[in-house]
């Protein structure tokens, strides 16, 4: 099979071309700047009044959800031994009063 020395010639320095030239470097696309809280807030709000919400509406945190979640739960703990034990009370002022050497009601 014959080729020709023009196409050949044109071959090789298309191929050194494409060995020279450096590919154009991808570009990052920069992150959106952070919402502040403000604007989260003013966001929740507008949402609020288009969906016709006209009640008050508390926005909580889920970290601050989950404490109080634990607190509740911690209360109702500590309930349920009172009722099923009303001992449990007096047992706990009297370790109080003798751990700390004071009486409630004394001077």
């Amino acid at each position: 099979m014959w080729i020709s020395p023009k196409f050949n010639l044109e071959v090789i320095r298309a191929f050194d071309q494409a060995q020279t030239e450096q590919p154009p470097e991808p570009t990052q696309q920069s992150l959106p700047n952070p919402i502040q809280d403000d604007e989260k807030l003013k966001l929740i709000n507008d949402v609020a009044k288009s969906l016709g919400i006209t009640e008050s509406i508390a926005v909580v945190s889920a970290t601050d959800i989950m404490d109080m979640v634990q607190t509740i739960r911690n209360y109702q703990q500590q309930l349920a031994k009172i009722q099923t034990n009303p001992a449990w009370v007096d047992q706990t002022i009297e370790r109080i009063k003798n751990a700390t050497g004071r009486h409630f009601g004394e001077g």
